[in-house]
This record gives structure tokens, C-alpha cells and sequence, in this order.
């Protein structure tokens, strides 16, 4: 018998220039057993097709968009999370499908189970679409194994209260992380993934993304700090009915090539740092100085 769920949820899209992807991430939402939220959709205009593939699933969810006419994408996300209005909002990327009709599902269920719970995220596997149509999954993505290119450092200590994380807040203001146990489903990580994470409204309400960046790098990790100091704990689960694809050989915010995306990523790394120390956070000047330092050599924006 299916658990009774009686939270509302809000999933959340950004999207600008997807009309070739995104009715493929509407179609897994359509596909959801549970069937009490409400879609937010984030559009900026860009000219394509976007408007003609929402339209095509106005009538089947309850859908509510909205027009983004100026800013980036920290603005959009903000958009959304001012107009959210589930008790749990979950965000997915516009070139991302959710894998299982139990995404939504299974989620509500965990946060059902246990009230300090404050975030979560799943796994998030690439995938790319066949010369048939098929999707075909590749391979899981960098981000979801930090721990392959997160050397620990001095400057990588855990800043105090996440020394039991797997994936943290460390004093250079900089994610630090240490490899999980091999068969655990469920971990301590504050490294939530923005194609594939929801969070409890009362953990992140009135925290709003700074609007100063261009690509929203790190943006997940600002709001999973933010719940984190409000008591909350955050979750990785490695659940198959959690899981996402993400389409590769997409154009997207945090791809790119040359010196002005290294310069634009680097930016947001010191405006994080930045916005962090006014919030309150004790990451340390020193710290951040020697790890944005050692980043500087690295293929990896760290």
C-alpha cells in the first residue's frame, strides 16, 4: 500500500535556448506517480521552440511560468524559488530526465520519514541521444565522485560541524571530500547537485542566490550551507528511483572553453567566498588564498 503523502512539492526548471531537450525532461515529470506538485518553468527568452513544447503539457500538470527578461541565472533560480510554494521544492535541469516515474515519490517519502532531513540529491548519470532518438546512458558524472578530485589539503579541513560529511563546507570556502564507504545508499554530503536535488522549503525560505554571476556556479552548495546552519542535514542517497540523466554535448552554464570561462568560473569561486564570510560562515582569508592558488594549476575548477 502506498505511503500517504502530505506534503506539497514544487519542482523547479530554469531553461534558456532548450527547445530541442526540454519536453524531454517534461515527459519524466509527466510520468511522476505522484501527482500533487507544481511545476515552476523559468523562461528567457531566446527565439526557439520553448514556448510551443510547454504548451504541449499545460493541460496535464499544473504548470506556472514565468518570463525572465533580464539578469542570469542566479536570477532565474531566485524567480523560481520567490514563486515555489510546495513544502518541498525540488529542482531539475532543463536537459535533465528524471529516470524513475518514482523521482518525486520517493524523495517525499524520505523527507515524510524524518523531519530534520533538509536537503537531498541523487545520483546523476550522462547520457546522450542516439541517432534513432534512444537515449543512451554513459557514464556518472565527475560531480557526483568528488572525491576523485578533491585532494585533502590544509585547506581543505572541514569547517566545524561537518567533519561526519562526505562532501563539505571547508574553511577555504571551498567543497572538500572524502570517499564513501563502497555499498552505502544513504551519506552526510552537502554537495547537492543542481540537475538533480530538492530541499524542505523551511530549510532555505528567505535564502536567495546573490546575483552576481553569470553561470550560478557552486549555487547548490550556497543553499545546502545555508540549511545546513539552520539544523537541518542534507543527504546523498544512491537510489536508482532518485537518479537522473543529464544529455552531454549540450551547451550548458558551467561548460565552456578558453579564458573567459576560466575567469568567469574563478569569479564566482571568489564571490561565493565572499558572500559566505558576510553570511557568517568561518572560512578562513588564508585558506581561500592558497586553495584558489592551487586551483589556478589545475584542469579542475576546485
Amino acid at each position: 500500500m502506498r505511503m500517504m503523502l502530505k506534503k506539497r512539492a514544487s519542482v523547479i526548471i530554469t531553461t534558456y535556448n532548450r527547445g530541442d531537450v526540454i519536453g524531454r525532461a517534461l515527459d519524466s515529470l509527466q510520468k511522476q506517480s505522484y501527482r500533487g506538485f507544481e511545476l515552476i518553468l523559468v523562461v528567457k527568452p531566446s527565439g526557439d521552440n520553448t514556448f510551443d513544447v510547454i504548451s504541449r503539457y499545460a493541460k496535464s500538470m499544473h504548470v506556472k511560468v514565468f518570463i525572465q527578461d533580464r539578469g542570469h541565472a542566479s536570477e532565474a533560480y531566485n524567480i523560481g524559488l520567490n514563486n515555489a510554494s510546495g513544502d518541498i521544492v525540488f529542482f531539475l535541469d532543463s536537459d535533465a530526465i528524471a529516470i524513475s516515474p518514482k523521482w518525486i515519490e520517493k524523495q517525499m517519502a524520505t523527507y515524510e520519514s524524518d523531519e530534520r532531513i533538509g536537503g537531498l540529491t541523487g545520483d546523476v548519470m550522462g547520457a546522450r541521444i542516439s541517432s534513432s532518438g534512444e537515449l543512451v546512458p554513459t557514464k556518472m558524472r565527475l560531480c557526483e565522485d568528488p572525491s576523485g578530485w578533491l585532494p585533502r589539503r590544509t585547506w581543505r579541513r572541514p569547517i566545524s560541524g561537518f567533519e561526519h560529511y562526505r562532501f563539505y563546507l571547508s574553511i577555504s570556502a571551498m567543497p572538500g571530500a572524502v570517499e564513501p564507504p563502497a555499498g552505502e545508499s544513504r551519506f552526510l554530503s552537502a554537495g547537492l547537485t543542481g540537475a538533480n536535488m530538492s530541499f524542505r522549503r523551511s530549510a532555505i525560505e528567505g535564502v536567495l542566490l546573490p546575483e552576481f554571476s553569470t553561470k550560478a556556479f557552486w549555487f547548490e552548495q550556497y543553499l545546502a550551507y545555508h540549511a545546513w546552519r539552520r539544523g537541518y542535514k542534507l543527504y546523498k542517497c544512491r537510489d536508482p528511483d532518485m537518479m537522473v540523466y543529464h544529455l552531454e554535448n549540450h551547451p550548458s552554464l558551467t561548460s565552456g572553453h578558453g579564458w573567459k570561462h576560466f575567469a568567469q568560473l574563478r569569479f564566482d569561486r571568489v564571490m561565493m567566498f565572499f558572500n559566505l564570510r558576510i553570511a557568517g560562515f568561518p572560512v578562513r582569508v588564508p585558506a581561500f588564498l592558497a586553495a584558489l592558488g592551487a586551483s589556478l594549476f589545475s584542469r579542475v575548477v576546485r
